[in-house]
This record gives C-alpha cells, structure tokens and sequence, in this order.
C-alpha cells in the first residue's frame, strides 16, 4: 500500500514537472514572438527563432524544448498552430537591421510568383536572382524547398 502511494506521488510530481516545462517553454516563446501575438497572427512579424533561443531563455537543454514541442499544439484567438510553427532559420537582409525568418522568404517568393509573367514564369534560378536584388541572400536550393512547402509548382507547370 505505501509503495502504490509513494508511486502515485512520484507520477503527479512527474505530470507537475511537465507542466511547468510547457509553460516555460510558451512563456519564452511568447516572449520572443512578442510582435506576432501583439498583432493577432500576423506571420510577417514572426522572428527568426530557433530551438538554442528557447533553451537559452528557460535554462532547459535543446533536446528538452524538442521533446516538448513535438506534437503539441498552442490554441490562439485567430488560430490553432502547432508549437513548432514559432520555429524557423534566420536569413540576412542586406541593408536590414535585424535577421528575416524563413516566412519572411516565403512570402517574398510567393510575392514574386503571383506577380510573374504567367506566360514566362520564372525559374528558381531567376526567382533566387530577384530574391538577392530584394537583400535576401538564398540558394536556389532553398528557392525551391520553401515553392515546394508553399505548393507552388515548377515553372514549366505554372503556365
């Protein structure tokens, strides 16, 4: 009897542990991400930040805010993202002061597709191209992971 006792206690202390990483980890996110919640979900504001961002801000381990974040979702008044949604890589700008995130690329292709030439769309080479003449330095490999996830197809089938 006393050893299922002391077993429930140590699972509540393990669920209490758990909760208090979840929230250290949405404290810090929301701290970093300030400007999106202040907006109501403008992705345009999303900073580049990374899971070492995270981890330096409540004191836990990477592979902890990892396991944390994996499969778990925040529920917003615009929107339900999963918590890695908050995470992405940081580019240069030229003649910008601060880093641009991943969304910040996307946007920008998705900006330069919609605006082509449907009938002479433009290749990843020449979409990267115009990218670097906007300060965004990124390769044509990049050009043509982030067409991929945004669903935009090659430019011979965009015609």
């Amino acid at each position: 009897m006393v050893q299922r006792f002391n077993d429930a206690r140590e699972y509540i202390r393990i669920l209490q542990r758990r909760q208090q990483t979840l929230m250290d980890v949405m404290t810090a996110i929301v701290a970093l991400q300030k400007p999106y919640f202040l907006s109501g979900g403008d992705d345009s504001l999303l900073r580049p930040m990374g899971l070492k961002d995270v981890a330096a801000q409540t004191g836990l381990d990477v592979s902890v805010i990892s396991r944390a974040t994996r499969n778990k979702y925040a529920q917003l008044p615009w929107d339900t993202v999963p918590l890695r949604f908050f995470f992405s890589e940081a580019f240069a700008q030229q003649g910008a002061t601060a880093e641009v995130s991943g969304r910040g690329v996307e946007q920008a292709i998705r900006r330069i597709v919609d605006a082509e030439d449907k009938r002479h769309p433009l290749s990843d080479e020449n979409i990267c191209r115009l990218l670097a003449a906007d300060g965004f330095t990124v390769s044509r490999r990049t050009v043509s992971k982030y067409r991929d996830r945004l669903q935009i197809p090659v430019a011979r089938l965009r015609r």
